[in-house]
């Protein structure tokens, strides 16, 4: 019965933990002329909180990230 509930318990926390998260998409744009910026590189910040991502074709990007990011960092 202990097991049970442990596993029971280990799973509710999971749960949770992805729960812990939400999601930043936007579009980078170069400062000089305003066009998009491809392949341009988004990581969350603290580094290593979340796995980054890059820009597409028209500068857009999406993350996960966890609930305590509150900064990203774009670099090209």
């Amino acid at each position: 019965m202990q097991k049970i509930i442990y596993v029971f318990i280990v799973i509710m926390m999971s749960g949770a933990t992805a729960l812990a998260e939400h999601t930043v998409s936007g579009t980078v744009v170069s400062e000089i002329d305003g066009e998009p910026l491809i392949g341009a590189t988004i990581l969350p910040l603290p580094l290593g909180s979340a796995n980054g991502t890059a820009t597409d074709v028209d500068g857009n990007f999406t993350l996960r990230v966890p609930a305590t990011c509150h900064e990203i960092q774009v670099s090209f």
